[in-house]
C-alpha cells in the first residue's frame, strides 16, 4: 500500500485554488525571467516576443474543444458546458486561474477586469485571446446563464445545448452580455510556443503510489491531465509493478483530472487490498455533475467509475484532512484537524469519518486538540504496528521546559487517540531537513528515514539515516546509504515497489541515457536493517516532475 511521506502528504497551506495559483506562478518561475518579468507588469502587459498563455488557452480550445458535445455542468474534455470549456482551456495554459465553478462564480473571480459594455458592437482590439466574456438574463451577477471564451479575430469559443461546441462570433446577444470581460491573471504573460500544454510540461508532482490491482506490489499512477486527441499519453496511466521491475505506462481511466487542479488522494477505500483514488471536489452544487467525495476503485486492471460516496464539500486544502485507515479495518478513514476546541461550534477538535466500504460515517470528535498541519508539522502513519494509523508531532524543540519536546507520538485507541508520548529527543521536523515516513523494515511499524544531503565523512550523520521504531520510542539513527540525494535535488518515492511488505526508496533519474551510471527508474528496495542498493526497474526517463 501506498506509504506516507509527511514532506507531501500533510503540509500543505492555504485554498486549494490558492495553492494551485501558486503552483501557476512557479510555473512561470521555471520558464525563466521573461515570463515572470510579463507577469508582474500586469496581466494587460503585451508580450515583447512569442505567444501569450491567453493564446495558448486559445490555440488548446480550437485543437481539442471545438467539435465536442455539450453536457450540462459537466467537466471533463469528453463533455463539458460553457463554464466546463472556458475552465478546461486556461486549464491548460495556467491551471487554477480559470476555476472550476459556475459562469457567475467565474465571473467574480480573479482577474482583470475589461469594460465592454452592454448592447455595443465590439471589435476584435477590444480584446486579447484568453479573455472570458459573461451574459446575464437580468443584467446581475446572480443572472449570469453563460460564459465564452475570445478565441482571436472576432472569434469565441461557444457551447450551446444540442450541439457540439464551435466557433462562434464575437457579437452574439450583446444587449445580455455583461458590462466587463475577465482576464484571468497572467493572460498577457509570454508562453514557450504556441504549443505548450501545463499538462504536457508536467511542472507538477502527477505521480501517486499505491497497489492499485492488489497484487502485492505497488505500481505508479501517473495523472497526465489531458484527454486532448494530440497528447501521446493521455488519462489516468498505470506502471505496474512486478517481481521483474515496472512496466510500461497504460490508460486505466479516461480521466483528465490531475493533482495540478484537484485534490486527489490514494488509499484503500472499501477494504479489498487495492488502492483506489479518492477525489475531493470541493463542490455540492446540484448544477453541477461533480460533487462532494468521488472514488475511483482499483480493480486488476484499471478502475471503476467514480461513484459519490460522501456530500461533504471539504478538500484537504479548505479543511486539513488526512486519509488513512485509523481504526484497522483494512478501509481509509478520513480525520479532520478542525483547528478548534470551541465546543459551541458542531465539530471541534480532531474529527474522524469511519470509511465503510461504500462511503464515510458522520464525524465523531476523537481528540480535543486545536492542532492542524498547518500550525504543527504532523505525521500520519501506523508507527506501532497495531493496524491502525497513529499522528506523529514534530515538535522542533528539546527544550524540557516545555510540556512538549522532540518527537510526540499519539496513538490510535479504541474510541480516539492516546496523549501524547515523547518517542524521540529531537528538533529535527520535515520543514528544516527532508524526512520520509514508511516501513522500510517490513515489521508493520512506520519508521523515519532521514537524507542528510551530505557524504562527508567529517559529519556525524552522513548519507541517508534511518531511525527505526520500536517498542514505544524511536532507535537511533543507523546509516543505510551512503548517498547525498534528497528529496529536494532528487524525485524520490517511498512505496512498496518490490512487494516484500518493505517500503523502499525509487530514484527517478531523470534520463534514459545508457552512457550514464544510473539511469532509468532506480530502486533501493527496503531490508530489515536498511536499504539495499540501487538497481534499475525501468528504462524510462519520466519523472514526477518532467513527463
Amino acid at each position: 500500500m501506498a506509504s506516507t511521506d509527511p514532506s507531501h502528504a500533510l503540509t500543505r497551506t492555504g485554498s486549494g485554488r490558492t495553492t494551485v495559483r501558486a503552483r501557476a506562478v512557479a510555473a512561470l518561475l521555471a520558464l525563466g525571467a521573461a515570463a515572470l518579468a510579463s507577469l508582474t507588469t500586469g496581466a494587460a502587459a503585451v508580450a515583447a516576443t512569442g505567444p501569450t498563455y491567453g493564446e495558448v488557452a486559445a490555440a488548446y480550445a480550437k485543437a481539442n474543444l471545438v467539435g465536442r458535445p455539450y453536457r450540462a455542468a459537466y467537466r471533463s474534455e469528453d463533455a463539458f458546458d460553457c463554464s466546463g470549456s472556458v475552465y478546461l482551456a486556461w486549464k491548460h495554459a495556467l491551471p487554477g486561474l480559470v476555476e472550476e465553478v459556475a459562469s457567475r462564480d467565474q465571473y467574480r473571480g480573479g482577474g482583470e477586469r475589461i469594460a465592454v459594455g452592454t448592447g455595443t458592437l465590439l471589435s476584435a482590439s477590444d480584446l486579447s485571446a484568453g479573455d472570458l466574456l459573461f451574459w446575464s438574463k437580468d443584467g446581475t451577477v446572480a443572472g449570469i446563464y453563460h460564459v465564452a471564451m475570445y478565441l482571436g479575430d472576432g472569434t469565441l469559443l461557444q457551447t450551446a445545448s444540442g450541439r457540439d461546441a464551435f466557433i462562434g462570433g464575437l457579437n452574439y446577444a450583446p444587449s445580455l452580455r455583461m458590462p466587463f470581460a475577465i482576464r484571468p491573471e497572467g493572460a498577457g504573460a509570454t508562453a514557450p510556443s504556441l504549443a505548450y500544454d501545463a499538462m504536457d510540461a508536467g511542472l507538477y508532482d502527477e505521480f501517486a503510489y499505491g497497489d492499485f490491482n492488489g497484487d502485492g506490489y505497488d505500481d505508479v499512477l501517473w495523472f497526465t491531465g489531458t484527454m486532448a486527441v494530440s497528447a501521446r499519453h493521455r488519462g489516468w496511466q498505470v506502471s505496474y509493478g512486478s517481481r521483474s521491475g515496472m512496466r510500461g505506462f497504460r490508460q486505466v481511466a479516461a480521466h483528465a483530472w490531475s493533482p495540478a487542479d484537484q485534490e486527489l488522494r490514494i488509499a484503500d477505500l472499501d477494504g479489498d487490498g487495492r488502492d483506489d483514488v479518492l477525489w475531493f471536489t470541493g463542490q455540492t452544487s446540484t448544477s453541477l455533475y461533480w460533487t462532494g467525495w468521488q472514488a475511483a476503485y482499483g480493480t486488476a486492471k484499471g478502475f471503476t467509475g467514480l461513484t459519490r460516496i460522501s456530500r461533504s464539500s471539504s478538500t484537504p486544502a479548505s479543511a486539513d484532512l488526512a486519509v488513512a485507515d485509523f481504526t484497522g479495518d483494512g478501509r481509509a478513514d478520513v480525520l479532520w484537524f478542525t483547528g478548534t476546541r470551541d465546543k459551541s461550534t458542531r465539530h471541534n477538535g480532531w474529527q474522524l469519518a469511519t470509511g465503510t466500504g461504500k462511503g464515510f460515517s458522520s464525524y465523531v470528535r476523537v481528540r480535543d486538540s486545536r492542532q492542524t498541519p498547518r500550525n504543527v508539522d504532523l505525521a500520519v502513519a501506523d508507527f506501532t504496528g497495531d493496524g491502525r494509523a497513529d499522528v506523529l508531532w514534530f515538535t522542533g524543540t528539546r527544550d524540557k521546559s516545555t510540556r512538549y519536546n522532540g518527537w510526540q507520538l499519539a496513538t490510535r485507541t479504541g474510541g480516539g487517540f492516546s496523549s501524547y508520548v515523547r518517542v524521540r529527543d529531537s528538533r529535527q521536523t520535515p520543514r528544516n531537513v527532508d524526512l520520509a515516513v514508511a516501513d522500510f523494515t517490513g515489521d508493520g511499524r512506520a519508521d523515519v528515514l532521514w537524507f542528510t544531503g551530505t557524504r562527508s565523512t567529517a559529519t556525524r550523520y552522513r548519507g541517508w539515516q534511518l531511525a527505526r521504531m520500536t517498542t514505544g520510542t524511536f532507535a537511533s539513527y543507523a546509516r543505510v546509504s551512503d548517498r547525498g540525494d534528497t528529496p529536494r535535488t532528487r524525485d524520490h518515492a517511498y512505496a512498496d515497489f518490490s512487494g516484500d511488505g518493505r517500503a523502499d526508496v525509487l530514484w527517478f533519474t531523470g534520463t534514459s541515457d545508457t552512457a550514464q551510471s544510473r539511469w532509468g527508474w532506480q530502486l533501493a528496495a527496503g531490508k530489515p536493517r536498511g536499504l539495499a542498493g540501487l538497481v534499475r526497474v525501468h528504462t524510462t526517463w519520466r519523472t514526477p516532475r518532467w513527463q
